[in-house]
């Protein structure tokens, strides 16, 4: 629903799925769906519902001690304050 800019059904699928994962007590799967939640909605320009899922995933990932997933969240809120990084050589 993401890739077809569909932010109502990707919203929905997102909620039901966190919702069972949740329910099932699966952390590692929670964690993985909420980053991905969090690259939809930076994806349909919502950076402050980005920016929270994000910090909620790398908060469980902290706990499970996942460091280089951590770090790859690390790097996503960078990219939202920053902006993309640029491609090519630097112009300076």
């Amino acid at each position: 629903a993401t890739a077809a800019e569909e932010s109502v059904t990707a919203g929905a699928a997102f909620g039901e799925a966190l919702r069972l994962l949740e329910e099932l007590d699966f952390t590692g799967e929670v964690a993985e769906a909420r980053l991905a939640l969090g690259r939809s909605l930076r994806t349909f320009g919502e950076t402050t519902g980005a920016r929270t899922e994000f910090e909620r995933a790398r908060s469980m990932f902290a706990l499970m001690g996942a460091d280089l997933r951590r770090d790859e969240i690390d790097a996503e809120l960078a990219q939202l304050v920053e902006g993309p990084t640029p491609a090519g050589p630097p112009t300076t």
